[in-house]
């Protein structure tokens, strides 16, 4: 991390004097109204006011608004995009991901609760030729399009336009927007005896496990391909009443899990370890929560990322197995794998 990097969270006196110092640019991208917004831009800058033409195209980042305070390459900029996204993704992961491919260095990616909503926040650096940039970019989505605002300028500038730059961020708003927050549908199942209730992403297929003589049930996600043949992803969540279960430590489930996917051909390769707080930031606000391990593994023959998850609730153990692509061989899926267990955790309800 790059200690000396100060990074404000807040722009008091620039707010203050905005209506001086600043001027409010509202904007349709190319008349497309779902894309419409405003921001503060300093009053000098030159700025666009036509934009085009601006794609639909998925999963594909367009520019619809672009900034400058000058020509030279140190100049601070602030540029605006828009990428559809038709299916659930972890905006935090996918911004991450999307930042480091451009070749910038992360320093820091916490979310913030901006005034137009909350926003994930990501500052890095990167060196172009003999100048160090720093680049600041905001994300939020409204359906199925995520909206970045990323401001630039060189480091030896940053500090005299830190504050200016972060008010972009934080006054940009969509003014015709949905506020819809879902990126795709979520569909419902019920797993029987134990009963209990999931959400899941609509672009999967759920179905119910047996259950087992009332002690054990749950529900199997797929993500298939586009020709509904070939799996893609899988994510279990099964229930177990507790006190059918001898060993609840930590260590125990892991082992005893591993031992029950071996049947299914799904075996570790290597050491399982905790995800960090950057893989598992929404971990601490799910109740009862035991925790978890990620690694290597294999499907049969294909190598996979294997993911498991423990939570207790309401005298019944939750056990959470994800099987999906490694990132770096299918990003979009494991993207979509990684949300299908977080949709999956958060939305567990016991019914009986």
């Amino acid at each position: 991390m790059v200690a000396d990097l100060d990074i404000p969270f807040e722009a008091f006196e620039t707010l203050a004097q905005l209506d001086q110092t600043h001027t409010i640019v509202e904007t349709i991208p190319d008349g497309d109204e779902s894309r419409a917004y405003a921001l503060a831009i300093p009053s000098a800058w030159a700025y666009a006011k036509k934009f085009g033409p601006v794609t639909d195209a998925l999963l594909v980042p367009r520019g619809i608004g672009y900034f400058s305070s000058g020509v030279e390459a140190d100049d601070p900029v602030v540029s605006v995009t828009a990428t559809r996204v038709p299916f659930e993704v972890p905006i935090d992961h996918w911004t991450r991901a999307s930042f480091i491919g451009e070749g910038w260095t992360v320093v820091r990616g916490v979310w913030f609760p901006g005034p137009h909503g909350s926003m994930f926040d990501l500052v890095g650096t990167r060196i172009v030729g003999d100048i160090e940039l720093v680049r600041r970019t905001t994300v939020r989505n409204d359906g199925i399009t995520l909206f970045s605002v990323s401001t630039v300028c060189s480091r030896k500038v940053w500090n005299t336009y830190k504050k200016i730059l972060w008010v972009s961020h934080l006054t940009f708003r969509l003014t015709r927007g949905q506020n819809e927050r879902r990126m795709e549908p979520w569909l419902g199942a019920v797993a029987a005896t134990p009963s209990f209730r999931i959400a899941y992403p609509q672009s999967w297929e759920s179905e119910l496990a047996p259950s087992h003589q009332g002690e054990i049930s749950g529900v199997h996600l797929r993500l298939l391909d586009a020709q509904q043949q070939t799996l893609m992803a899988y994510v279990l969540v099964r229930a177990k009443r507790l006190d059918a279960i001898p060993q609840r430590s930590l260590r125990a489930l892991i082992k005893a899990t591993t031992v029950l996917l071996e049947r299914s051909e799904i075996r570790p390769v290597g050491q399982l370890l905790p995800p960090s707080d950057t893989e598992d930031p929404r971990a601490v606000a799910i109740e009862g929560w035991l925790g978890g391990v990620i690694g290597d593994g294999t499907l049969g023959t294909a190598e996979i990322t294997l993911r498991l998850g423990f939570l207790e609730r309401k005298g019944l153990l939750f056990t959470l197995v994800l099987c999906g692509p490694k990132r770096e061989q299918d990003p979009l899926t494991a993207f979509r794998a990684t949300r299908a267990f977080e949709i999956a955790r958060l939305t567990i309800e016991v019914l009986t």
